[in-house]
């Protein structure tokens, strides 16, 4: 696949060569002009002059290999050659388990064989041995290695799957790092958001195939099932949340069964980071499918919102808020007391989306009092529940008074400046998981 040979020694070698071809091509005419000079002389002459000129032509390479140390790559195979080096596969051995640790690693160890004898290369990722270079390609780095007086290297590269990666090879090792930087990448916890907006796209995770045991997981049994109508898993909730170096992982369950794919990485990587410094990952829909074999094919689908429907309203992100997640669909009641507030959320519009802001006061009558479901958009009126209604709010709206929050949901605004109806997209207390509870309100 490549051959090792010097900056200069291309050049070399095609003088070598043409000087050995004008000389051979002198002995033929010498040969056939003096026919009476013999066969034997005219052969031996022919062969000590192309030993002669391939003698000079390795002596002058060895020259300017010794006095630059600088080596290329003579591609081949469909390999490409990069500004900083030239790209070499990992041959990965067939059965082999590559930990799916490593598979975010964009940096790799080439550690040569201890015996000499053995001129191969060993591909390590954090420190787990991924598979090794190629042999002829192993072979022309173990030699630069050792001229230059290292066992080891470091390079860039990226494994594409479980059974397929790359490196980047130095042009010259001798301005090559060889020591490992940098501590071993820790995975945060998050608290899952849903995103605010109620559009999504289905979009193709990448590299799944290194997560076959925790996709295996996923199934009742532990494993994919024999009828392959059965291997697919929708429904399922997912997590996305960065996992650095601008990419993104998606995890269920706290482990990891994916990345999303450069693509959205570059559409939607700003907002999911900010996403993150508030400390969320993104909940999103997703399906996976496992295959069975020593290489099952895999695929995970997530179902992407839009960018600009992940994060709620500016004026209600931050920590002094709860955002309760979707749910039931409620009527706002006494809307048409708030008519002009409510024509200002629409600004012509036949329908708008709002983040409402849900408070309690206190109503009383004659001889009684009971609490109220206030709502709140835009920081203005916008009506209230009815006590049935409200009832499902009372209590998470006093534990978020107890510590200062203030608890906001979805809700839609659709009308005209004769009627104008209000509705909360919000799920009710009893809805509410104790994990959600604790992640939102009870341990802040």
């Amino acid at each position: 696949m490549f051959c090792h040979v010097d900056e200069d020694e291309g050049g070399s070698m095609t003088r070598s060569s043409i000087a050995t071809l004008i000389w051979v091509a002198i002995v033929i005419v010498v040969a056939v002009t003096n026919p009476g000079l013999g066969i034997g002389w005219i052969l031996a002459a022919g062969v000590a002059g192309v030993v002669v000129i391939r003698a000079l032509g390795a002596a002058a390479r060895e020259i300017t290999r010794r006095r630059t140390g600088a080596m290329t790559w003579e591609l081949g195979g469909g390999l490409e050659r990069r500004g900083a080096g030239s790209v070499s596969e990992i041959v990965v051995e067939s059965g082999a388990d590559v930990p799916s640790e490593v598979a975010d690693a964009t940096r790799f160890e080439l550690v040569a064989d201890p015996d000499r004898r053995r001129r191969r290369i060993s591909v390590l990722g954090r420190g787990r041995r991924v598979g090794e270079l190629p042999y002829r390609t192993g072979t022309a780095v173990v030699s630069e290695m050792r001229r230059h007086g290292v066992d080891h290297l470091l390079v860039e590269g990226e494994l594409t799957s479980r059974y397929k990666g790359y490196v980047l090879l130095p042009h010259d090792f001798a301005d090559a790092s060889p020591e490992l930087a940098g501590a071993p990448r820790a995975f945060p916890v998050p608290v899952p958001m849903a995103p605010w907006g109620d559009a999504a796209q289905a979009v193709d995770a990448v590299r799944a195939d290194f997560f076959v045991d925790e996709l295996a997981a996923l199934y009742p049994e532990g494993r994919p099932p024999d009828d392959s109508r059965q291997r697919t898993l929708t429904g399922l909730e997912a997590e996305i949340f960065p996992t650095g170096r601008g990419i993104f992982g998606i995890f269920i369950h706290d482990a990891q069964i994916a990345w999303l794919g450069a693509e959205q990485c570059g559409s939607h990587g700003e907002v999911l980071e900010e996403l993150a410094r508030l400390g969320r990952s993104l909940t999103v829909r997703a399906s996976a499918r496992l295959g069975v074999g020593s290489k099952p094919a895999c695929r995970v689908r997530v179902w992407l919102p839009p960018v600009d429907q992940i994060l709620p309203p500016e004026q209600v992100r931050g920590p002094g808020f709860v955002l309760l997640p979707p749910g039931s669909k409620i009527q706002v009641t006494r809307g048409q007391d708030h008519l002009d507030e409510l024509m200002q959320v629409l600004d012509g519009r036949p329908e708008a989306s709002a983040a409402a802001r849900l408070y309690r006061f206190t109503r009383k009558g004659a001889r009684t009092s009971r609490d109220v479901v206030g709502v709140r958009i835009d920081g203005h009126k916008a009506g209230e529940l009815t006590d049935a209604s409200g009832a499902h709010f009372i209590e998470v709206l006093k534990a978020c008074e107890e510590r200062d929050l203030e608890l906001v949901c979805r809700a839609r605004v659709q009308g005209n400046r004769l009627k104008v109806d209000v509705t909360l997209n919000a799920a009710k207390g009893a809805e509410l998981s104790d994990q959600w509870i604790a992640d939102n309100i009870g341990e802040r």
